[in-house]
């Protein structure tokens, strides 16, 4: 009789293990993907596949956000633009952008392989930092979800070339 019972539970154990095993892949997949988290966590994808943006900060006077050059020549970086109004014309910026002809001169050089900080304040160029409509900041505590437009130039053969654009994706909270 004992030997019966010691057997229907190792049977119930064996039969039943896969299924608490899966369960707890499922758990911890969902812990790794921030499903538990409260809020929108920052993120930033670059459109260009050499360039890399990760810690992200956005608050309400500023956005800031470590941008890797992985291109195989240095850029200058000119602005970033966060705006989810669609580009207005053939240079694939948010429309009123300002004029970036100066690019080289201006921005912050990364070379290749390597990585800086980039600063945006709410009055670069005379324009609110982060807006859905192009005129009012966002206030704190609110999210922006939408378009990244990072304006570079790039180093080819010891000078700088006319500005480029790439665009990507951020999602943030503003905060104070």
């Amino acid at each position: 009789m004992a030997m019966r019972r010691g057997q229907a539970i190792i049977d119930y154990l064996l039969s039943h293990a896969w299924a608490l095993i899966a369960l707890s892949m499922i758990f911890v997949i969902l812990v790794w993907l921030g499903v538990f988290r409260g809020g929108t966590s920052e993120t930033c994808f670059s459109g260009d596949g050499a360039l890399f943006c990760y810690d992200l900060k956005a608050a309400k006077s500023d956005v800031q956000l470590t941008l890797y050059n992985n291109k195989p020549d240095a850029i200058s970086v000119c602005d970033i633009i966060c705006d989810s109004r669609l580009p207005g014309n053939a240079s694939r910026l948010p429309p009123n952008a300002p004029d970036y002809s100066n690019c080289a001169s201006t921005g912050i050089k990364i070379s290749s392989g390597s990585s800086a900080e980039i600063s945006a304040t709410s009055n670069s160029m005379g324009r609110p930092f982060c807006t859905h409509d192009g005129k009012t900041p966002l206030s704190v505590g609110e999210q922006y979800r939408g378009p990244l437009y990072i304006i570079f130039s790039e180093q080819q053969e010891g000078d700088y070339g006319s500005p480029r654009v790439s665009v990507g994706e951020i999602a943030a909270t503003v905060q104070p």
